[in-house]
């Protein structure tokens, strides 16, 4: 284990977690980016290719932005939620998919 983990957590006695159904609402409020925004150049960091380039920087979204922010194209929405199981709705879980 390294030195930089943390292993004391406190718990928050205020949290109160969203149920399934608001998870899986058409709005999807609730639901953040949590991974880096990729670059239109394929990239999570810009990089500087010279000084002759013409290229503006480029600037992806914010971790934790909200995803209901995110444009459609024509009437597809970028995001869609689903559900894990259909059977057993006390076990299932939600998840989120990019459209696009």
């Amino acid at each position: 284990m390294s030195s930089s983990s943390c292993d004391c957590y406190q718990e928050n006695e205020d949290y109160k977690g969203a149920t399934l159904l608001a998870l899986l609402d058409d709005e999807l409020n609730g639901w953040v980016h949590h991974v880096q925004y990729i670059l239109p150049e394929g990239r999570a960091k810009w990089w500087h290719p010279g000084e002759n380039a013409d290229k503006e920087e480029e600037e992806g979204s914010s971790l934790l932005t909200p995803i209901d922010g995110v444009a459609e194209i024509q009437t597809t929405k970028a995001w869609g939620a689903k559900i894990s199981s259909h059977l057993i709705r006390q076990l299932a879980c939600a998840s989120v998919r990019s459209n696009l």
